[in-house]
């Protein structure tokens, strides 16, 4: 999947134009508005970025996981060098490694809470100028649909690529947004 932007500053043909990408079959997880005014997403009925995408705790979590791990391995190693499973036991040793990969993955991924996300910094100015930034996640069969629909609006300019979201992730929260509004 390729991820598109686009930014405009008119709001009214931003959801003009998600809902033409909805209709020509583009689902609507894979459609949402970055905007510094999240009542006007509401009024105009757009999907806006999840709370959780807007900081970079994915990033940090798996950046904690990545030292974690090599510190869990150095723990194994040392361990294994300095005999001291064979006086006390692999157990104790396991366990701290396993609590270190995971306190390493909960602090990486906590860092990151607290920093916004990499992939939407360069954004900051547009945000600034009160301007929305529409991206759209599309499948390689799906870029002439939004080819198509992108010509009729000369208000919404495209704004650059980047990689999307793997599509089994994406496919999971369309799964549950739809488990959700079924869900009483």
């Amino acid at each position: 999947m390729k991820r598109h932007y686009f930014v405009s500053k008119d709001l009214d043909a931003v959801e003009e134009m998600e809902n033409d990408l909805m209709s020509a079959g583009i689902p609507e997880h894979q459609i949402h508005v970055l905007s510094n005014s999240e009542t006007e997403l509401e009024i105009h009925h757009l999907h806006p970025v999840a709370d959780f995408m807007k900081t970079n705790v994915i990033h940090g979590g798996l950046q904690g996981l990545f030292v974690g791990s090599l510190v869990a391995i150095v723990i194994v190693l040392l361990t294994d060098l300095m005999g001291w499973s064979q006086q006390i036991g692999w157990m104790p040793f396991l366990l701290l490694a396993i609590v270190v990969v995971g306190f390493c993955t909960w602090e990486g991924g906590f860092l990151g809470f607290q920093q916004q996300n990499s992939e939407f910094r360069r954004f900051q100015v547009d945000l600034r100028n009160n301007r929305h930034v529409l991206f759209v996640d599309v499948e390689p069969a799906q870029e002439q649909i939004l080819d198509g629909i992108l010509k009729t609006y000369s208000n919404v300019m495209p704004a650059g690529e980047g990689a999307a979201m793997p599509s089994w992730i994406i496919a999971a929260r369309g799964y549950f947004r739809d488990f959700v509004r079924w869900a009483p």
